[in-house]
């Protein structure tokens, strides 16, 4: 049969899918393909939580080779028959031991600028170390002044300690855990996201908090010391330990007596004093009497926020880890904490 004689023969159906099968077909690959993507959002998400999770381990290990060399290096110092810059002469030798150990460990552990000066008015050795081999590598008209706290962590965990450590080895962080993101030439530790990581020395306001809004008011009335703001565990069991025990939570390990509230008495100015003096110099200013301390290294997670004052932001106690959100939101209506990645979480 030649071609020019077939012909259509009804009842049959033409070839190729009708517009509701086309359109059918484009909804389902439209719906997997977004299943997809937000699989592989998640995959990615997990991973650069890892990542960070990774680089705060190795942090962390550093630092607490960094304490325990600081605490065996003044265990056995002699006593210094310098006057104690911080104190007045007749001040008790017990006082004036405890002090003498915080200025040293602030001077060791700098989170601020300042904090490359000791109390009286030298360069510190860390702040020589930056002087010598990153400041005069600098380009012209970079602010040192500007340092923030990824870029000190960096010096502290690269540069080691006056008390016997040495360097840390260039290749035990790789090129996507140290980086320059200001642009200033000086390197700092980021996250998996590419942000900074935080570095706080003595974050004691995520245990005495006191009110986001104005906080130099205390949150409430400790019971036993009333010109405290009282412990409360919520933010230190996000992002700190999982242990939350109010006893430990609630003293000093360094200052076991209190020696140091007793000396400024039961005066809130004056214990805000002991925080942060804002009359330069600031270097007898340390942190909330009467409360525990450690290393708080954190990254801000997914969601790129802290939801904490930064660790230079003296005027609202940044520098001691102040929370931004209120006791009442976490959890709610604010989650700019839940998601932050820090080297304390599941340390108990």
């Amino acid at each position: 049969m030649s071609q020019s004689k077939l012909k259509h023969i009804p009842g049959r159906y033409q070839a190729g899918f009708t517009l509701i099968e086309v359109l059918v077909a484009v909804g389902l690959i439209v719906l997997l393909a977004g299943l997809l993507l937000a699989t592989m959002r998640g995959v990615l998400g997990n991973a650069k939580e890892s990542s960070t999770r990774v680089t705060l381990k190795k942090i962390q290990e550093i630092l607490e080779q960094r304490a325990t060399e600081f605490n065996i290096a003044e265990s056995n110092a002699p006593a210094s028959r310098r006057q104690e810059p911080c104190l007045p002469v007749d001040a008790d030798s017990g006082l004036k031991s405890i002090v003498e150990r915080k200025r040293k460990f602030r001077e060791a552990f700098p989170q601020r600028y300042q904090d490359l000066y000791d109390a009286f008015g030298n360069r510190t050795r860390l702040g020589q170390v930056f002087d010598v081999k990153y400041l005069s590598k600098a380009p012209s008209g970079v602010d040192e002044t500007n340092l923030d706290s990824a870029e000190l962590l960096y010096l502290i965990v690269n540069e080691g300690t006056a008390h016997g450590s040495e360097a840390t080895d260039s290749d035990q962080f790789g090129a996507q855990e140290v980086t320059d993101t200001d642009g200033d030439s000086f390197p700092e530790f980021v996250d998996a996201w590419g942000q900074p990581l935080r570095f706080y020395r003595w974050p004691t306001r995520l245990i005495r908090p006191g009110t986001p809004a104005t906080p130099a008011t205390p949150l409430s009335l400790d019971s036993t010391k009333a010109s405290l703001p009282a412990v409360e565990t919520e933010y230190w069991l996000m992002l700190g330990s999982k242990t939350g025990d109010i006893n430990t939570l609630s003293r000093d390990q360094e200052d076991p007596t209190s020696a140091i509230y007793r000396m400024m008495g039961a005066d809130v100015a004056s214990i805000q004093s002991v925080e942060f003096d804002s009359t330069p110099p600031d270097t007898c200013s340390f942190h909330t009497p009467d409360t525990y301390t450690a290393f708080l290294v954190l990254s801000g997670g997914p969601d790129l926020q802290i939801g904490l004052y930064e660790p230079d932001d003296t005027a609202n106690f940044g520098h001691l880890a102040q929370p931004k959100v209120a006791l009442s939101d976490l959890g709610n209506n604010d989650d700019t904490l839940s998601d932050d990645i820090t080297n304390l979480q599941g340390i108990d």
